[in-house]
C-alpha cells in the first residue's frame, strides 16, 4: 500500500496541469506564426497544432510514469492523465483565442463575417437578399469570442482525449503484482 508521500508524489493534477499549460503555450506559439504570416485559416495549422498536443501528451505521459510512479501507470490513470492535459491545454490556448478576437484584433471577426458572406455567394450565385442576410445572421452566431473560446476549449480536449486513449494503451505498464492472470 502506497504511503501519503508517495501518493501526493504520484498526483496526477500538477503534471498534468504543467503538461497541459506547455501545450496549450506551444499551441499559441504555433497560432501566432500563422497568424503574423497571414495564414491563421491554411489547414496545415491545424495538423501542426494536433501534433503538437500528442507529442506533449505522449513526452508528459512517459514522464508521469517513469519519473513520478516508477515505470508503472494503469490504463485509467494515463488516460485520465492524457485528458487533463487536454483540458488544460484547450483553457489556455481557448483564452488566447478569446483574447486575439476580443481584445487584440477584434476587427479580424468582420474579415471573417466578409469572408463567409463571400463564401456563401460563391457556393449560391442565385441567393436571394434575404436569404442571404438569414445566413449572415446565423454565421454571426457562431463568429464571436465567446464561441471561438469553446470551440477550441472542446475540440482541444475532444482531440487530446482521442490521443490519449490511445497514447494509454501504449504507455500502461503495471506493475507485476497488480497484475490479473
Amino acid at each position: 500500500m502506497e504511503n501519503i508521500e508517495d501518493q501526493k508524489r504520484a498526483s496526477v493534477w500538477k503534471p498534468a496541469f504543467q503538461y497541459g499549460v506547455l501545450a496549450g503555450i506551444i499551441l499559441i506559439v504555433i497560432a501566432i506564426v500563422y497568424y503574423v504570416a497571414g495564414q491563421q485559416q491554411h489547414w496545415s495549422s491545424g495538423i501542426i497544432s494536433y501534433l503538437a498536443l500528442l507529442v506533449v501528451i505522449i513526452y508528459g505521459l512517459k514522464t508521469y510514469r517513469d519519473e513520478l510512479l516508477d515505470g508503472y501507470i494503469k490504463y485509467g490513470r494515463a488516460l485520465g492523465f492524457g485528458v487533463l492535459v487536454s483540458l488544460f491545454a484547450g483553457i489556455v490556448s481557448g483564452l488566447y483565442t478569446f483574447a486575439l478576437f476580443k481584445f487584440i484584433n477584434p476587427d479580424a471577426l468582420q474579415t471573417l463575417l466578409i469572408d463567409a458572406e463571400q463564401k456563401i455567394i460563391e457556393a449560391s450565385p442565385g441567393i436571394s437578399d434575404r436569404e442571404l442576410d438569414m445566413a449572415l445572421s446565423f454565421t454571426r452566431f457562431f463568429i464571436n469570442p465567446y464561441f471561438f473560446f469553446i470551440s477550441s476549449l472542446f475540440s482541444t480536449t475532444f482531440f487530446g482525449t482521442i490521443f490519449s486513449l490511445i497514447a494509454a494503451a501504449v504507455f500502461k505498464k503495471e506493475k507485476p503484482s497488480e497484475m490479473v492472470e
